[in-house]
């Protein structure tokens, strides 16, 4: 796990307001470790990409429930849907810098 991930939730009614974030040294499940918890959670870390044409750069996010949502610098890149144990993938080098 790459270091700096962040942990934040908040209840469905509260969305986007989102607890103070906290640092998290691995994922794991959350329902888990909090079973009476309904509502969002929000992972963030902070990273630069450089842009390289022959590199193609892909966030992947196995195990995270039935939906995703991608912000870049505090914008919505899209939600994607899926079953529980399907996994997600981003192609996020479009946001990577000269």
């Amino acid at each position: 796990m790459k270091k700096n991930w962040e942990i934040g939730t908040c209840r469905s009614i509260d969305y986007p307001k989102f607890s103070t974030f906290q640092p998290i040294t691995k994922f794991e499940d959350y329902g888990k470790k909090e079973k009476k918890f309904s509502g969002f959670i929000a992972y963030r870390n902070q990273m630069e990409l450089s842009k390289n044409q022959d590199r193609r750069y892909i966030l992947f996010i196995p195990e995270a429930g039935e939906d995703v949502e991608l912000f870049v610098n505090g914008t919505s890149q899209g939600i994607q849907i899926a079953m529980p144990e399907d996994s997600f993938m981003f192609e996020i080098g479009q946001w990577a810098t000269p």
